[in-house]
């Protein structure tokens, strides 16, 4: 993996296929080494199509018009975030607020919509490796139902 911050921080237009809806990152970006396929909901694909392209490099999200990263991830969920969603909440937060916490919610709600048998897809989604035997001879990438999944819980923020 390429530097500290998650790759989709450090996502290029390059690992973007609009036609195909996939953010598709190569293993050289990712943790586990290997290629991480991410479906993209149309919301996502909307928003990435609103999005302005730098003219000084590829970078998706920057505030150098493409050609860094945008930095302070962290610092962003530690203030800026909970900010926002106190402000259209107006609960405080009990614990203090971690990119875990995005991660767990959407394990957790994927959980509950595609019930048993759900676990393989929720690791896909979260780009968890599985070094089990079986995943060793299966290389089918279950994009297709991540989608499925995904574009489910899309609906359900959305209503």
């Amino acid at each position: 993996m390429i530097g500290n911050s998650p790759p989709t921080a450090r996502a290029l237009w390059s690992w973007v296929d609009l036609k195909q809806k996939l953010l598709i990152i190569p293993a050289e970006a990712y943790k586990t080494d290997h290629i991480h396929v991410i479906p993209l909901v149309p919301e996502a694909v909307a928003i990435l199509k609103s999005i302005h392209k730098g003219s000084e490099g590829e970078y998706i999200l920057s505030s150098t018009e493409g050609a860094k990263p945008i930095r302070g991830i962290g610092k962003f969920y530690r203030t800026r975030l909970p900010r926002e969603i106190i402000a259209c909440t107006g609960s405080e937060f009990s614990m203090p607020f971690t990119s875990h916490d995005l991660r767990r919610t959407v394990a957790t709600r994927l959980g509950e919509s595609l019930g048993v048998g759900g676990e393989q897809l929720i690791k896909k989604v979260l780009g968890h490796s599985d070094g089990s035997v079986t995943a060793i001879y299966n290389r089918y990438g279950y994009v297709k139902e991540m989608r499925a999944g995904l574009e489910a819980w899309a609906r359900e923020l959305t209503k």
